[in-house]
C-alpha cells in the first residue's frame, strides 16, 4: 500500500533551506499527485443503539474505532467532533503525542528539523501536538501535526513531489481552515501495533525515516528497506 508505483529506490533530493516562515524537509524521487477533495458536511448523528457507543461522525461508527489500539485517537476526535455537533463554543486543546520509529529511534528536533535518532536522557522525544482534521471522514483518523505548543506544522508544501516542512502555522487555526488544512493533514492508519501517516494532499506519500541515525525525517512513495514508513505513536 505504500508505494503506488514500483520505481525502485531512488535517490532523496538534499535538504532544501526553506524560507524563514518554514524548515523543509527532503523527500523521495518526484512522482505525480492527484488531489484529494476536502470536507464535507456531516448530518446529525445516528440514534443510540445497544453496545454500540455514539460518535459525531456521518453514518455507523468505523469499525476502525472499535479497535483497542486506536483508543487514543478515538478519545481525541470524540472530544472534538463531540464539541462541533453540541454547538460549545469553546474548542478543546490539542493532545501531545510522541513519535517513535520501528527502528525504536524517537523523532526530535534538532537544528529546526526533525530528525530521527536513539533515545537518551539528552534525547527525549519531542512533543507532538495533534488536533483532528474536522473536515473529513474520521473513518481514518485525518490529524494535523506541530512542535512548539502547536506554532509550528508539519506541512508537505504545496507541489509535487511533496516535502515534509515545518510551517510557522497555528495549529488551532488549521482546524478551523479547511483548504489551508489539506496540506498539513496526515491520515494515520494502523498497521498492527505501528501506524502509517499518508498525506492528504498527496496520496501514496507517506512520513518516513532513513536507517540512518540523525537524518531528517521526510516524505516518501518508496518503502522496504530504504526507508521506514511504520511508528509507534503515543499518547502522553
Amino acid at each position: 500500500m505504500v508505494s503506488r508505483t514500483d520505481n525502485g529506490i531512488r535517490a532523496t533530493s538534499p535538504l532544501r533551506e526553506g524560507a524563514a516562515e518554514e524548515d523543509s524537509f527532503p523527500s523521495q524521487a518526484p512522482e505525480t499527485s492527484t488531489d484529494v477533495g476536502m470536507g464535507s458536511s456531516r448530518p446529525a448523528p445516528p440514534q443510540d443503539t445497544a453496545g454500540t457507543e455514539p460518535w459525531p461522525g456521518a453514518g455507523p461508527r468505523p469499525d476502525s474505532w472499535a479497535q483497542p489500539s486506536n483508543r487514543d485517537l478515538v478519545e481525541l476526535f470524540d472530544e472534538f467532533l463531540n464539541q462541533k455537533q453540541q454547538f460549545i463554543p469553546s474548542v478543546p486543546k490539542h493532545s501531545l503525542f510522541t513519535l517513535r520509529d520501528t527502528n525504536q529511534r524517537v523523532i526530535r528536533r534538532l537544528h529546526k528539523q526533525l530528525v530521527a535518532t536513539p533515545q537518551t536522557s539528552n534525547a527525549p522525544p519531542e512533543k507532538i501536538s495533534v488536533v483532528p482534521n474536522q473536515f473529513l471522514d474520521p473513518s481514518n483518523f485525518p490529524i494535523i501535526m506541530g512542535i512548539d505548543n502547536g506554532t509550528r506544522c508539519l506541512s508537505c508544501g504545496t507541489s509535487a513531489p511533496p516535502t515534509l516542512m515545518l510551517e510557522d502555522k497555528e495549529i488551532m487555526a488549521l482546524y478551523q481552515n479547511s483548504q489551508e488544512a489539506k496540506r498539513f493533514t496526515f491520515t494515520c492508519v494502523a498497521t498492527g501495533s505501528t501506524r502509517r501517516f499518508e498525506s492528504v494532499a498527496f496520496p501514496g506519500w507517506f512520513l518516513s525515516t532513513s536507517p540512518k541515525d540523525g537524518q531528517p525525517v521526510r516524505v516518501t512513495n518508496i518503502s522496504g528497506e530504504a526507508e521506514i514508513v511504520n511508528f509507534y505513536f503515543k499518547k502522553m
